[in-house]
């Protein structure tokens, strides 16, 4: 239900702008599914929010994939990356994977897609 109210606001707020829609839409998907695949089979090392038990190889693996995910993302959309382009999508992918690391409740699939989807606009002027 989460993917949906997710994908509805943000398509509503980011209509004229596809790049941030998918974004935010593949920081949620895939990079927190991703953080919850590598979390579970590799995450030895764990942390606790509230009830929530996450593991720092689960964000690590949210950071790189959400990384990856978004250059992909802005190359298809044609932008290129230039140094500035790629520290600036470092700093958003570490802050979507400290986002998801610190919402709880399962809480992340609308926290996670909505703040990674804000700061790519601020922070990109796309």
């Amino acid at each position: 239900m989460y993917y949906a109210i997710a994908w509805t606001v943000l398509a509503y707020l980011f209509f004229d702008y596809k790049v941030i829609i998918a974004i935010g839409i593949l920081a949620m998907s895939y990079g927190d599914g991703i953080a919850s695949l590598i979390g579970l089979r590799y995450g030895k090392k764990t942390y606790h929010i509230y009830q929530d038990v996450k593991s720092y190889m689960g964000s690590f693996a949210m950071f790189v994939c959400t990384f990856l995910l978004l250059s992909i993302a802005l190359l298809f959309y044609g932008y290129s990356l230039d140094g500035h382009m790629i520290a600036s999508l470092l700093g958003i992918a570490g802050m979507s994977a400290l986002i998801e690391g610190i919402t709880p409740f399962g809480l992340d699939n609308l926290s996670v897609p909505f703040i990674t989807a804000v700061l790519s606009w601020k922070i990109l002027n796309l």
